[in-house]
């Protein structure tokens, strides 16, 4: 005759076993969608400052054309000066006054004509770093766009292969509700503007089974702890959607952050009650 005590507590550790697993693999996919986030975060960034490069490459370029027209003006004022010297020197003392003046106007336009050539060579040297910082983001740029595509290949191929099965186990039911959370934070990331209606924090997968739950639930710290922070990340989430802002992106990857340390401090708390409850098993069926 079988031992039932034992089997009970074969299938009770199979369970915690699975649950464990489970919320691995669910932390492993949404620490990816947090990569990931990062990935596209700093992209934004090189493509806005790429941008500003481009912009101050063009207020160089007006600069240089400004420091030649500035030149040429030079050359004409000095050329003005040297016949005025002239006609000044031929009118002897009646034109000594004006000869000093012409003296002084040739003066300015020599040191116009100076600081115009500094300027040119202060623009070519910053021309010269832009191009080579320009070229540096281009080349991370392109690396991060090949990174994220084999990233999401690999991780495409893992989730595959690790997709959560329910069993109507506590800790392998919140690992789902993780394993949701990810997903919706991948399909926003991707489809960012095309999502017209987004779900909330009550009929996100998560949300729905957290209100479901409350009366049962809600004597538990951990779990009225990860309400606030779930609701902010779904009001963010909408924001970031309408906006596609970097503030908004950032806010929203802080909170995906809390929420995945929260839920680990909740399957923790329903993985000591279970321990000490052996109802949380016989709920599914042992």
């Amino acid at each position: 005759m079988e031992n039932t005590d034992y089997t009970f507590e074969n299938k009770k550790q199979e369970l915690l076993t699975k649950g464990d697993s489970d919320l691995k693999s669910a932390i492993m996919n949404l620490m990816q969608v947090q990569s990931s986030m990062i990935v596209h975060s700093t992209q934004d960034c090189i493509s806005e400052v790429l941008e500003n490069f481009r912009a101050f490459q063009k207020e160089i370029t007006n600069i240089d054309k400004a420091s030649s027209d500035i030149k040429e003006i030079s050359y004409k004022t000095r050329m003005l000066s040297l016949n005025a010297a002239i006609e000044a020197a031929r009118a002897g003392a009646a034109g000594k006054g004006f000869g000093v003046v012409a003296e002084e106007v040739g003066s300015l336009s020599g040191q116009t004509t100076k600081c115009t050539d500094e300027v040119n060579k202060i623009n070519k040297n910053m021309l010269k770093n832009a191009d080579t910082n320009k070229g540096t983001l281009d080349k991370l740029e392109r690396y991060l766009l090949r990174f994220e595509g084999s990233n999401d290949k690999v991780m495409t191929d893992i989730i595959g292969i690790s997709k959560i099965e329910e069993n109507g186990f506590i800790i392998t039911t919140l690992a789902k509700r993780l394993e949701n959370h990810a997903d919706f934070m991948r399909n926003l990331l991707k489809e960012r503007g095309a999502v017209k209606t987004l779900a909330n924090h009550h009929t996100c997968a998560f949300g729905k089974w957290y209100d479901q739950n409350r009366e049962k639930y809600r004597h538990i710290p951990e779990y009225e702890a990860i309400y606030e922070t779930h609701k902010a990340f779904h009001d963010v989430a909408v924001e970031y959607n309408k906006t596609g802002d970097m503030n908004s992106l950032v806010k929203f990857l802080e909170l995906s952050h809390e929420i995945l340390h929260e839920f680990v401090s909740l399957t923790e708390a329903f993985r000591n009650m279970a321990l000490n409850d052996d109802s949380y098993f016989r709920r599914v069926g042992l």
